[in-house]
């Protein structure tokens, strides 16, 4: 202890400023993202090398290089200062959390395994007594459960986001990732090295949805519009089960985004190479549950640390919350 003794008077903005400068190699550049002055930034590592007692740059080339003692103390001080944000987060949702469960909406059909599986796993560390319950809607009735307080957060993919963005929501993006048509394994378009959007125009299509006038679906049929043709609507499905029969047995193809549970014997999803999806997290503009902005800020947190382009869906269960089809 007597080291953390002698170097009490470092700072951890004197740390944010140092790995500032490390990662940018450019006191200009450190100022810049910790919103300070050039000769603020230039002061905090002088201190912080008077403090230490060693050289943290060089000057090479109009650029700061980090001596070797600056390079192990990088390492160790982006662990550190990681550590210390879980263990803030921690703190904060102890305090923060709810003696109810948290109620998360998501489109029924998409598998409560896979990316959202490893998102609520990671909550359930990070959240001190943190319990959920997951509840399948529409993606047409998900904006309207939110903001009749039916559920507290809703879980969907990008092409909704218009529905709660302009419905009075805060949506936040986690990640992106393709757009994947699912067809049969014998469809000519498998034979394609790269599948566009524009490959699908003679193809019917599904919409897994009450009816044809979802946001999603708005969208939907503007984007083939974009690519010069209008969509033919094979089959109109309440729940996603039902797509693996309408497309082994009619052969129409259902978009989506990877983690839509589409299976069965004969089915394969086939990533479109021009155009891309993410998936969002929403909650209302004016609530106040503590719970919710807690269980969003360290979703965000996974993925930002697990951040990936595509994600394969394996081992998948469907829910079945939804009214069968009619």
């Amino acid at each position: 202890m007597q080291y953390l003794n002698y170097f009490s008077k470092l700072t951890i903005q004197q740390i944010l400023v140092f790995l500032a400068v490390a990662e940018h190699e450019s006191i200009s550049k450190a100022a810049e993202k910790c919103h300070m002055t050039h000769s603020a930034v230039s002061k905090n590592v002088q201190n912080m090398e008077y403090i230490l007692g060693v050289s943290l740059f060089i000057r090479h080339r109009q650029r700061l290089k980090l001596t070797p003692a600056g390079k192990m103390l990088r390492t160790e001080l982006q662990s550190t200062m990681q550590g210390l944000e879980q263990v803030f987060m921690r703190a904060s949702a102890t305090q923060k959390v709810e003696m109810y469960p948290l109620v998360i909406g998501i489109p029924s059909g998409i598998s409560v395994t896979g990316y959202l599986q490893e998102t609520l796993e990671y909550c359930s560390e990070m959240i001190a007594g943190f319990d959920y319950i997951i509840e399948g809607y529409y993606y047409s009735e998900l904006p309207q459960k939110l903001m009749g307080d039916t559920i507290d957060v809703a879980i969907s993919f990008g092409l909704d986001r218009n529905s709660y963005e302009s419905g009075g929501m805060l949506c936040e993006e986690l990640f992106t990732c393709p757009l994947v048509a699912y067809m049969r394994e014998d469809d000519p378009l498998t034979a394609l090295p790269k599948l566009t959007f524009r490959d699908l125009h003679a193809s019917d299509f599904i919409f897994p949805y009450s009816s044809v006038g979802s946001t999603y679906s708005e969208l939907l049929i503007s984007t083939c519009r974009e690519h010069g043709f209008t969509p033919r609507i094979g089959r109109l499905i309440n729940t996603i089960s039902y797509a693996s029969i309408n497309i082994r047995q009619r052969g129409q193809i259902l978009v989506g985004d990877p983690f839509t549970a589409v299976f069965g014997e004969g089915i394969i999803a086939k990533e479109l190479s021009d155009e891309e999806t993410s998936i969002l997290i929403a909650r209302k503009k004016t609530d106040v549950n503590s719970l919710a902005d807690t269980f969003i800020q360290c979703a965000q947190q996974y993925w930002s640390n697990h951040r990936r382009s595509a994600v394969t869906n394996k081992d998948c269960s469907i829910t079945e919350q939804c009214v069968d089809e009619t």
